[in-house]
């Protein structure tokens, strides 16, 4: 059984005379009285020592950019080894890539932030659940920036 549906709504006429049927709207609410202050500056109002400070902390954090070349060996194959390093390497905003070697190694090649880097090598010599980090070695190289994610190679 079908049912109708009757909207609720009062008739009024108009000018010229016709019914007309309309519904009463909800007015949105005026705007609290009090203005709440914005505390944030503009862009225009820092003064020239802060810019100085911007500045020196963005040469900073470019000076500190590094590359590592790191060779994985140990049951490191077989075992996801390349998804968690991919996964490490991109929650750390790291760019470049890993791939397994014929001889049963993993290679990673890693850009970034030193102290992101640090962090990766530390959790290349536990590696993910399944694998055995018997011997890490790396080289620290300049960085070049040419990598824009993290790969897999193959």
């Amino acid at each position: 059984m079908a049912r109708s549906h009757s909207r609720k709504g009062k008739k009024k006429k108009d000018d010229d005379g016709l019914l007309e049927t309309y519904r009463k709207i909800r007015k949105p609410k005026p705007p609290p009285s009090r203005v709440i202050p914005d505390k944030r500056r503009k862009i225009e109002d820092r003064t020239a020592e802060e810019e100085m400070e911007e500045d020196e902390k963005l040469k900073n954090r470019e000076a500190e950019q590094v590359r590592v070349h790191v060779f994985v060996k140990g049951r490191v194959q077989g075992v996801c080894f390349r998804t968690y390093t991919q996964e490490q390497a991109e929650g750390l905003s790291l760019t470049g890539w890993v791939r397994n070697l014929r001889d049963g190694r993993v290679e990673v090649l890693a850009e970034g932030v030193k102290k992101d880097i640090d962090k990766l090598l530390d959790w290349l010599h536990i590696g993910p659940p399944g694998s055995h980090v018997t011997k890490l070695d790396h080289l620290n190289e300049d960085h070049t920036g040419e990598y824009d994610s993290f790969r897999i190679v193959f």
